[in-house]
């Protein structure tokens, strides 16, 4: 028995506008494909571009390229129905080529491919070729779109184009929130902080976005204390935060290391019933590890209703920094065994690599470390440099110099200069001299201005109380010491200390419970 043909001869364009609209799912998308063809319609523009729209919708990019290509006369919607495809894949060398070829074929541009294309320059960091679509738009007449105006801001302000991208800011009466998001992040980006203050106290009406986009542009270049600043001016203008405005403010008090600012972040947070996502989860593990507080990081793990890779991650981490380490190698073991794929990926990644191998480096696991190692290729991840940095370590800390040495030449990259740091730093643990002087001389090649490996070497000269040898090493470089800065807070009171503090009664004090402390943890055999 025959079925009733998809498309009716009698009026096949109506028929096919109510198929067109659901087929979203690939084997239908082939199936009114097939009929179009047996019809003789997929040359034809309307055909052709619903098409090549269905299979955009339904994920098969080469197929809508195939019925794109078929069409005889392409017009703008077919051109911009194929762009965004590849747009929304992030193929953005495909959405400049495509608009490459749309204007070679004569056809026009319009708000939505130039966007596409502007949007693609950006994700490129080509610049100039940004420059060149703007031009492109003043010779169109859009230089006035709501739409174009916002991405070519973002251009500008993105790739630190400050200039141009104030210029076209202020060319224009209507600002969305949207455009003062954009010139607060590229000047934050760019480390321009007074500008940032500047544009926020020339706003009248400032909403929960530029709150949120200055708390967090602020906190994610390192400036903590100016994060948690606005946070409080903002609630002092009655705006209620979202979840974004509290990831912000969450990585701030991480930053400085207050337990106590954190903690109240978190009362407010309870207090006020704000439902918390997965990244705002996951910075408050990562906040209280950070304040020392590693058992209220666990309770928030352990709360979460959905882990992401960076949960994991993170909790990993807050154990290894404690020391914690085979806490965080039981984590890492429950974190493979208990799921294959976390948030549509597969776990572990290569962070998470990073921070177990940490654990087995600064724990002395030799056997745990290499397991966990050769594992890696079981997740598809290659090894970076730092991964193979911590196998030195593990390696070279454990005495096993001529198995790291082995290593090192069988490494799948060129050794760099954090894979010599890990070596040299085992040889001071050891006392061997004779190999530090060796690495010593690699890495004056390598980063002959890194002070950090002289640092190390000096210290390895004078563990060995060859002090006459380190200092006319360091004079014959030209250096000093940097001067160092740590931060500790006791009694709800932040203290910072630098390496060249100046107050004498500070330091003798400090300087004689290190000596008690070093003593005793040498009797037992901790150093």
């Amino acid at each position: 028995m025959r079925t009733a043909p998809l498309i009716s001869s009698q009026n096949p364009l109506e028929t096919l506008r109510a198929f067109f609209s659901c087929a979203k799912v690939l084997p239908l998308a082939q199936q009114l494909h097939a009929r179009v063809i047996i019809n003789g319609l997929h040359r034809e523009v309307f055909y052709g571009s619903n098409i090549t729209n269905a299979y955009v919708q339904s994920g098969s990019l080469s197929l809508a390229t195939k019925a794109f290509d078929q069409i005889t006369v392409k017009n703008l919607h077919s051109w911009n129905t194929i762009i965004s495809g590849y747009s929304k894949r992030s193929l953005y060398g495909d959405v400049l080529q495509l608009f490459k070829r749309l204007r070679s074929e004569g056809s026009a541009v319009d708000s939505f491919n130039l966007v596409f294309a502007i949007k693609a320059s950006q994700r490129l960091l080509l610049l100039n070729n940004g420059r060149l679509l703007h031009c492109l738009v003043i010779k169109s007449g859009l230089e006035g779109d709501l739409f174009i105006v916002p991405a070519l801001l973002e251009i500008y302000a993105d790739l630190g184009s400050l200039n141009d991208a104030h210029k076209l800011f202020e060319r224009y009466s209507y600002r969305s929130s949207v455009m003062w998001g954009f010139m607060i992040k590229g000047y934050l980006k760019f480390s321009q902080v007074s500008k940032v203050f500047e544009l926020l106290s020339s706003i009248d009406h400032k909403d929960v976005v530029l709150w949120s986009a200055v708390i967090n542009g602020c906190a994610k270049i390192g400036k903590f204390h100016k994060a948690l600043s606005v946070f409080k001016r903002m609630l002092e203008n009655l705006i209620t935060p979202n979840p974004v405005t509290l990831a912000g403010v969450i990585l701030a008090c991480s930053g400085v290391g207050s337990l106590k600012l954190g903690m109240s972040v978190h009362g407010f947070v309870i207090r006020n019933m704000v439902e918390l996502d997965v990244v705002n989860y996951t910075r408050l593990v990562d906040m209280y590890s950070k304040c020392g507080c590693v058992k209220a990081a666990n309770r928030i793990f352990c709360m979460m209703p959905a882990k992401s890779v960076v949960s994991w991650t993170a909790m990993i981490n807050g154990y290894a920094m404690h020391g914690l380490y085979l806490e965080a190698l039981y984590t890492f073991d429950q974190m493979t065994q208990n799921a294959c794929v976390i948030s549509g990926k597969h776990v572990p990644n290569s962070v998470t690599f990073t921070s177990v191998l940490s654990a087995c480096s600064h724990s002395g696991m030799v056997q745990e470390g290499l397991r966990i190692f050769n594992s890696m290729k079981d997740y598809g991840i290659s090894p970076t440099e730092e991964h193979c940095a911590y196998m030195i370590g593990i390696l070279a800390r454990a005495g096993l110099f001529d198995a790291a040495l082995t290593f090192l030449s069988n490494m799948p990259i060129k050794p760099g200069p954090s894979v010599w740091g890990a070596l040299l730093s085992a040889c001071r643990f050891h006392k061997r001299v004779d190999l530090a002087d060796k690495i010593a001389k690699t890495l004056s090649l390598l980063e002959p201005n890194d002070l950090s490996w002289h640092a190390s070497l000096w210290n390895i000269y004078g563990d060995g109380r060859m002090w006459g040898i380190g200092e006319m090493v360091m004079a014959e470089e030209g250096l000093n010491k940097s001067v160092d800065f740590s931060s500790i807070e006791v009694k709800n009171k932040l203290y910072v200390f630098s390496s060249d503090d100046t107050l004498a009664s500070i330091r003798t004090h400090i300087s004689h419970t290190w000596n008690s402390l070093s003593r005793e943890m040498r009797e037992n055999a901790w150093l």
